[in-house]
C-alpha cells in the first residue's frame, strides 16, 4: 500500500542551531551542541533524562500538526540510539557559564525519600531556579494522584550551569520578556540531604508571604487574572514537602566516561 509522507514543515537540526546566534561563537559550540542544548530547553528534556537516569529505552509520542495526519506515532529510543546525544550534551552543558552563588530551588511531583546524611534522589540532568515561585509551578505540573510534591532547596553549589529559558512562551516570562534562566547541573552530579530546620521554615515563609500578596504558583492566576487571590491565613499549611540538600564536590570524568 502506497503511503503519502508529508513534507517537514521545518528542518529539526536548522531549527534548533539557528536560535543562539553571536552567543555559539562566544561560548565556542558546535553545531550539535547548539541543537542539544536547544532540544533540552523545549520537549526533549524528560526523553533525555529517562535514559539519563538508567532506563534501558524510552518511549514518546512524536506530535504531528498537520491536519492531514490522522494521529501522533509511537516511537521508542534504545540507550544505545541516545547515547551519542546524551554524551554532546553532556559536552554543549559544559561550556556554559558557570551559575553564581545563591539559593536554588527543584520542584518535583513525587514524594523524594531520604535522611540527612545520605544522598538525595536528584539525577540525570537536573535543573533547578533561583525563582521560588518556578519550581513551585514544576512541583503542581507534575503532581501525582495522591502524593505530595517535594521542592529542594540548595545554598551550597559550585557546578551548575546557567541555561537561557527555553521561549516566550515560557509561565515565567515577565512583563519585561525576561525569563527564568534554569541552572542545570550535569549527570554525576551529587546531592547531599542536609537536616536544616531552619531554611525548611524559610521556604514555607516564602510560600506563606506570596499567598498573602497574590503571587500564585498558578501562573494562569499570576500572568492573567492576578485578582483572583484567596484569603491569607497564618495558619496556612504548605501542600509540598521540603528537602534541603547541597552539591557534593565531585571531580567530573570525562564526557565518554559519564554513561
Amino acid at each position: 500500500m502506497h503511503q503519502e509522507f508529508f513534507k517537514p514543515q521545518f528542518n529539526v537540526f536548522q531549527e534548533y542551531t539557528g536560535r543562539w546566534g553571536k552567543v555559539a561563537e562566544e561560548l565556542n559550540l558546535s553545531p550539535e551542541e547548539q541543537a542539544a542544548l536547544w532540544g533540552y530547553l523545549h520537549c526533549d528534556a524528560d526523553i533525555i533524562n529517562h535514559i539519563a537516569r538508567g532506563a534501558p529505552t524510552v518511549d514518546f509520542e512524536d506530535y504531528h500538526y498537520d491536519r492531514g495526519v490522522a494521529a501522533d506515532i509511537l516511537c521508542t529510543l534504545t540507550k544505545e540510539d541516545l547515547l551519542p546525544w546524551l554524551k554532546i550534551l553532556q559536552a554543549g552543558l559544559n561550556k556554559m557559564p558557570s551559575a553564581a552563588a545563591g539559593r536554588l530551588y527543584r520542584g518535583v511531583g513525587f514524594n523524594a525519600e531520604g535522611t540527612p546524611g545520605s544522598m538525595a534522589p536528584i539525577t540525570g540532568f537536573s535543573s533547578f531556579y533561583d525563582d521560588f515561585n518556578v519550581a513551585k509551578y514544576f512541583a503542581e505540573a507534575k503532581r501525582q494522584d495522591g502524593i505530595q510534591p517535594m521542592i529542594f532547596v540548595m545554598d551550597t553549589h559550585s557546578s551548575g550551569r546557567i541555561l537561557p529559558p527555553a521561549d516566550i512562551l515560557s509561565p515565567f516570562w515577565d512583563e519585561n520578556c525576561h525569563g527564568h534562566k534554569a541552572v542545570v547541573f550535569r549527570v554525576g552530579t551529587k546531592f547531599l540531604i542536609e537536616e536544616n530546620e531552619e531554611v525548611q521554615q524559610e521556604v514555607e515563609a516564602l510560600w506563606r508571604e506570596n499567598l498573602a500578596s497574590g503571587t500564585s504558583h498558578n501562573w494562569w492566576d499570576t500572568v492573567f487574572k492576578k485578582e483572583a487571590v484567596p484569603d491569607f491565613k497564618k495558619e496556612a499549611v504548605p501542600d509540598f514537602k521540603v528537602m534541603v540538600v547541597k552539591e557534593v564536590p565531585t571531580a567530573f570524568p570525562r564526557v565518554q566516561n559519564v554513561f
